[in-house]
């Protein structure tokens, strides 16, 4: 009997042990399928998180892009402006400047020889009446 019961106990072990290793061999499956899903699901992330950046990086590139050619668009629109127009203006107003300075300076000579010409008139004719006022004393005196 102890025959027996030996041989059911080593029995017995050797099935817990069986049991026990196809356990764990499912254990480790299971954390193997756990670990590979978690591995796609990074890989799957990492992929979104790539493809969001690439496009993030293509919105940021297209709207420079598109800034740069509409400040492009506003620089020679200005510059055609400045160049065609403004410069056509201002040598426009500069003529009209240097000829309206012209006249102003002409004028202003000529009031000034006209008011030099009176005030020279008048000491004349002040000398002259002072002279003729001493002759007219002398041939009275006289």
């Amino acid at each position: 009997m102890s025959h027996a019961f030996h041989e059911l106990r080593n029995q017995t072990k050797f099935e817990k042990q069986r049991r026990i290793r196809c356990l764990n061999s499912f254990y480790k499956a299971w954390q193997d399928y756990i670990r590979y899903n978690r591995h796609l699901m990074q890989a799957n992330m990492a992929a979104i998180a790539f493809r969001q950046s690439n496009e993030l990086y293509t919105m940021r590139a297209c709207y420079q892009a598109l800034r740069q050619y509409t400040e492009s668009k506003k620089y020679a629109l200005l510059n055609h402006a400045v160049k065609n127009d403004f410069d056509v203006a201002i040598a426009g107003l500069k003529t009209f400047t240097a000829d309206k300075t012209k006249s102003l300076l002409t004028k202003n000579q000529l009031r000034a020889s006209n008011i030099t010409r009176d005030m020279l008139a008048k000491r004349l004719f002040s000398y002259f009446r002072k002279w003729r006022g001493e002759a007219n004393h002398y041939d009275w005196t006289l």
